[in-house]
């Protein structure tokens, strides 16, 4: 079975698509930073194999499809193409967008949006 969690010192670019790319760029740094002297806090890396194991030991792909499937990838309630702020239109939508729910749905539909990347890197 694959590594499911891995030291950030032993990642580094060449390991991005095991960790992705924040957890890799952390591993860079702590390499460069402790090559010169500059302690940094260790840390870890759970691995794409380990999300994969995970949704296949919880039989959480067929879910994970249904809610996918059920996506369109647009923030709900946002225009695909925002009106300029100084329009009575535009100032209505950036009040909108400032709200609350407003910022409850865009959260939602950029979860939507990563977990549609994910799906298609993972070939589902």
């Amino acid at each position: 079975m694959a590594e499911l969690v891995l030291p950030l010192e032993a990642v580094g670019l060449e390991a991005i698509g095991d960790v992705g790319g924040k957890n890799a760029s952390l591993g860079e740094m702590i390499r460069a930073l402790s090559a010169e002297g500059v302690r940094v806090p260790g840390g870890f890396a759970t691995t794409a194999a380990a999300y994969r194991h995970f949704i296949s030991s919880g039989h959480l792909q067929q879910e994970l499809h249904t809610i996918l499937d059920g996506l369109d990838g647009h923030p709900q309630g946002q225009p695909l193409h925002a009106p300029k702020h100084n329009t009575a239109e535009g100032q209505q939508a950036q009040q909108q967008q400032q709200a609350p729910d407003g910022c409850a749905a865009r959260r939602t539909a950029q979860i939507g949006n990563r977990s549609v990347e994910i799906r298609d890197q993972l070939g589902w």
